[in-house]
């Protein structure tokens, strides 16, 4: 059986919502996947709180247990060092992991060696 890892870079809504919708469509139908939120990605736990519809998605992937957590670095604002754009606390509140293995980064070794297939967003 195929597994995909999703790794969110995008902070544009429609990929960042069509990466949620594929991924739970897939799990729906029985295959493996998993999500990593990263870089300017962060920023859609900052929607969760506005009135996008990206709620809806985020929850019911979230409730499948497809989100592997996010960034440490990007989620803590390393890409403006701006502390009022850190989404960290959002990302625990929604009691998601903030991902460090790599250098403060999320990183990725562990499920390419366990036969994920990457699909970047």
């Amino acid at each position: 059986m195929q597994k995909y890892l999703f790794v969110l870079f995008s902070d544009e809504m429609c990929k960042v919502n069509h990466a949620f919708m594929y991924a739970s469509d897939l799990a729906t139908s029985g295959i493996d996947v998993k999500l990593i939120i990263e870089g300017k990605a962060t920023k859609c736990f900052n929607w969760l709180k506005e009135q996008t519809g990206f709620k809806e998605i985020f929850d019911k992937v979230s409730k499948q247990g497809l989100i592997v957590g996010a960034c440490d670095r990007a989620s803590n604002g390393c890409s403006s060092s701006d502390k009022e754009n850190s989404v960290a606390n959002i990302v625990t509140g929604e009691g998601l992991k903030l991902l460090c293995d790599l250098n403060g980064h999320a990183g990725i070794t562990r499920y390419l060696k366990d036969g994920y297939i990457p699909v970047i967003f």
